[in-house]
């Protein structure tokens, strides 16, 4: 990537942008210095679904955010699959636990009234299974679950797998009132469901094309000399926060 960067190309890179917080800073001061756009690829980002999760937390009818939980799962049937390969990245935490990870950034920032990518956990811990742990794979994570703690009390909880169903989804819990988020990655059309006290709301959410929307924010970023709507600070974040993750993932 840093070699397309020097050459003065534009770059969308699919999620995660790097293996390490020190390649994601590596590649984004290349961006800096070449004068051009790099984007990482968190297509959830541009849907209707993300953008009435963020109204909704703005309004302050949750009241102040206390705990949210996130996850994203499925069941990994190709034992061949490259996302088993340690030496190329693989494990659940890079795959879709990265998702959960983001999606907690963008709630703590919302909730802080903070700018993209400024609020970072306190602590973090983590419990992982392992390929490895049953006799096969190279012992890339294939299931955790972690717990993080924010300024001001908001505690945060991800779970991402390979080795059961299915399974995606998140809840904000306020003070005030609870949002529970279905196919919080995906673009169907749906709604959110806002609990206050014993009354229950849905939010309708419109199907969205989240990867068009992408690419098209991406291209107009170009052409207009501005910023992608998701910017790197965000994904600078994301990657210290995965860091902090696997290394306490292996004690």
């Amino acid at each position: 990537m840093i070699r397309a960067l020097e050459r003065g190309k534009h770059v969308l890179c699919e999620k995660p942008m790097a293996l390490n917080a020190a390649e994601c800073r590596r590649m984004i001061d290349a961006a800096e210095k070449n004068g051009v756009k790099l984007m990482e690829a968190f297509m959830y980002r541009y849907t209707d679904r993300t953008r009435k999760v963020v109204e909704t937390l703005r309004s302050g009818v949750l009241g102040e955010v206390k705990f949210l939980q996130a996850s994203f799962r499925f069941l990994l049937a190709n034992p061949a699959s490259i996302k088993l390969e340690s030496s190329l990245g693989g494990g659940a935490l890079y795959e879709v636990g990265c998702y959960p990870v983001n999606f907690c950034g963008l709630v703590a920032d919302t909730a802080a009234g903070a700018v993209p990518g400024a609020v970072r956990p306190e602590s973090v811990q983590i419990e992982c299974v392992r390929s490895g742990e049953s006799g096969s794979g190279d012992g890339v994570d294939m299931l955790c679950s972690a717990l993080m703690k924010y300024p001001g009390g908001l505690v945060a909880a991800l779970h991402c797998g390979f080795n059961a169903h299915k399974r995606i989804g998140a809840e904000i819990v306020g003070t005030e009132g609870v949002l529970e988020i279905t196919d919080t990655f995906f673009d169907p059309a749906g709604a959110l469901v806002l609990t206050r006290g014993e009354e229950r709301t849905e939010i309708a959410v419109a199907e969205s094309d989240r990867y068009r929307a992408e690419v098209e924010d991406f291209a107009a970023a170009i052409l207009e000399g501005r910023a992608p709507a998701f910017g790197l600070a965000e994904t600078q974040r994301n990657a210290e926060v995965l860091d902090r993750l696997l290394a306490a993932s292996r004690g």
